[in-house]
């Protein structure tokens, strides 16, 4: 759940600055998606974990996964978005393709910070109740 919010905020960031869709705006969104999906592997591998380990029920463990993981994948996020920015502002030598990538992942990830991190911790939930599982536990 948090890649479409990031591929949205990509597309977005393009059609704001204008910038057509060429080789550097698809590696940009690349890079986008592996790290969308990993800030998501993250808090449903500390959800399994708190489920299997610690034995919480489904709705404690996503709970506790939005929780604890919450503050590091929005720290992740804002040091990704702040990293790129320069590329965003770029002027020298070359700076048309720095422009098209950081425009991406600045919009993209953007976009996905708050509502991926929060949404991801109901995908536990839902995967759960798919199975069969009691939410109750």
């Amino acid at each position: 759940m948090s890649l479409p919010p990031a591929v949205l905020g990509a597309l977005t960031g393009l059609i704001v600055i204008y910038i057509p869709i060429s080789i550097y705006p698809r590696l940009g969104m690349l890079l986008l998606v592996g790290l969308a999906s990993k800030n998501a592997i993250l808090i449903v591998e500390f959800a399994k974990e708190q489920r299997e380990v610690h034995g919480a029920s489904v709705m404690e463990a996503a709970g506790i996964a939005a929780r604890e993981r919450f503050r590091s994948v929005l720290m992740t996020a804002l040091t990704y978005i702040l990293g790129v920015m320069q590329m965003v502002f770029a002027n020298a030598a070359g700076a048309q393709s720095r422009i098209h990538v950081g425009t991406v992942i600045f919009f993209g990830m953007g976009a996905a910070a708050v509502p991926g991190g929060v949404s991801d911790s109901g995908i536990v939930r839902d995967d759960a109740e798919a199975e069969g599982e009691d939410s109750r536990h």
